[in-house]
C-alpha cells in the first residue's frame, strides 16, 4: 500500500481496527490513522509544506517509542509543529539525533537522507542533503565511509552539551504528590530513571531543604537535563513546571493515565504523550523514551517483569542484576532521601 502521509508505495498496513489502522512506513515510521484522514489529508501547494511536516511529527515520534492516531481533528496540530522550522533549526535536530545515537567520540553512526530526512523535519530528501552538507561546512559533524555515515565533530559534542547550568543525567519529575500516584512514581517513573536507564530523578516533595518550596522546585528544574510531566489528575502545577523546562530549552517527557487522558489540556495535547495503564506499563514506555531521546541514557538492564528475591524491593533487586552497586541510582547520581514529613503545602504544587 501507499503511506497516507509520504504516499511511498512500499508501507505496510495492518487492521483496520474498525475506523482506524495501522501503518509502518520507512520514512513515516509506525503510526496509526483513520479512514476519514488518509482520505481528507488535503494535497496541492497551498499544503505542500504541511503533508512532510505530518511525516516529520509521525516519524520522531515513532522513534521515541511512541505511537501516535492521526484524525480529523489533529493532523494539522501535528503538521504545525514541525512545518516552517529554521535550517538552523533543522540543523540542530540532526546534531541531537548524532549525539543520541553515539556511543563515544568519534564514532560514525548511520543516517540515511532517503528515508531519514523527516528525523530532521526537512521537506524532501534534497533538502536534507542541503541541510547536511551546510553542517559540514561549519564543522559541527562530518560524513565517513560514504554520504550515510557521519560522526559528530568537536564543535558539534559541544553544541550538542546539556543547556547550560544542567546537570548531565538528571531529571526532574512534575506530578500529583496524591497517594494513588505513589506507585507510579517509585516503580514506574523512579524505576525507568534510575534502574533501567541510571540516571538521577527528583522530585521537589522528596527532599529535605530550608528554602521556600517554589524557589527549590525552580532551582531543581534549571540545574535538570530533562523533565518528566505527568499530567494525570490535571494539576496546575506541572503545566507551569513543564512549560518553565520548555522555556529553559530542556527537553520534557509528557505522560498521562489513560483514565485522565481526554481531560488534557487543548494547547499540550498536540505534544507525545506516553499514555500508561499502570506503573508497570509506564515503567517500560518511559524506559524506551529516555533511552530514545537522552544521550548517556543506559541500555541492557535486567527485566522488570522479573519478580524480585524475597525481602529486596524491584529497584535494588534490578539495579543488582545490572551489576550495578545496590541503589537504585548509578554511582555518584544519587537520589535524594524522601521525606516522609512533608508538609501539607507541598501538594499544592503537583
Amino acid at each position: 500500500m501507499s503511506c497516507p502521509l509520504c504516499l511511498s508505495a512500499d508501507a505496510q498496513k495492518s487492521g483496520p481496527r474498525g475506523e482506524v489502522y495501522n501503518v509502518i512506513c520507512l520514512v513515516c515510521g509506525e503510526y496509526s490513522i483513520t479512514s476519514e484522514a488518509a482520505v481528507d489529508i488535503p494535497e496541492g501547494p497551498r499544503f505542500a509544506a504541511l503533508r512532510p511536516a505530518l511525516s516529520a511529527a509521525t516519524r520522531r515520534a515513532s522513534d521515541a517509542a511512541q505511537l501516535i492516531q492521526i484524525d480529523r481533528t489533529n493532523w494539522r496540530k501535528y503538521a504545525e509543529s514541525f512545518a516552517f522550522l529554521s535550517p538552523e533549526t533543522k540543523a540542530k535536530y540532526f546534531l541531537d539525533i548524532l549525539r543520541r545515537r553515539t556511543r563515544f567520540f568519534g564514532e560514525a553512526v548511520e543516517f540515511d537522507t532517503d528515508s531519514d530526512w523527516p528525523l530532521i523535519a526537512a521537506q524532501n530528501p534534497e533538502e536534507c542533503r542541503e541541510l547536511l552538507n551546510h553542517i559540514e561546512r561549519t564543522s559541527r559533524a562530518a560524513p565517513t565511509h560514504d554520504e550515510s555515515w557521519w560522526k559528530l565533530t568537536v564543535e558539534g559534542w559541544k553544541e550538542t552539551e546539556p543547556a547550560a547550568g544542567a546537570a548531565c543525567g538528571l531529571g526532574f519529575v512534575a506530578m500529583a504528590f496524591d497517594a494513588d500516584m505513589e506507585d507510579p512514581y517509585e516503580y514506574g517513573i523512579r524505576a525507568a530513571i534510575e534502574t533501567d536507564c541510571g540516571l538521577t530523578a527528583i522530585r521537589v516533595d522528596k527532599q529535605h531543604f530550608k528554602e521556600e518550596i517554589t524557589d527549590r522546585m525552580i532551582a531543581d528544574i534549571r540545574r535538570s537535563e530533562f523533565l518528566v510531566a505527568d499530567f494525570t489528575h490535571q494539576k496546575n502545577g506541572v503545566y507551569f513546571e513543564a512549560g518553565f523546562a520548555m522555556a529553559l530549552g530542556r527537553l520534557v517527557i509528557w505522560c498521562c493515565r489513560e483514565s485522565d487522558k481526554d481531560k488534557l489540556h487543548f494547547d499540550t495535547r498536540q505534544y507525545p504523550h506516553i499514555i500508561w495503564k499502570d506503573p508497570a506499563d509506564l515503567r517500560e514506555k518511559l524506559r524506551n523514551r529516555l533511552r530514545a531521546l537522552v544521550p548517556g541514557a543506559r541500555l541492557g538492564c535486567a527485566d522488570p517483569t522479573t519478580p524480585p528475591p524475597e525481602g529486596v524491593s524491584p529497584l535494588v533487586s534490578s539495579t543488582v542484576a545490572c551489576g550495578l552497586p545496590g541503589t537504585p541510582a548509578s554511582p555518584n547520581r544519587n537520589p535524594s532521601p524522601a521525606n516522609p514529613d512533608r508538609p501539607d503545602r507541598d501538594r499544592g504544587l503537583g
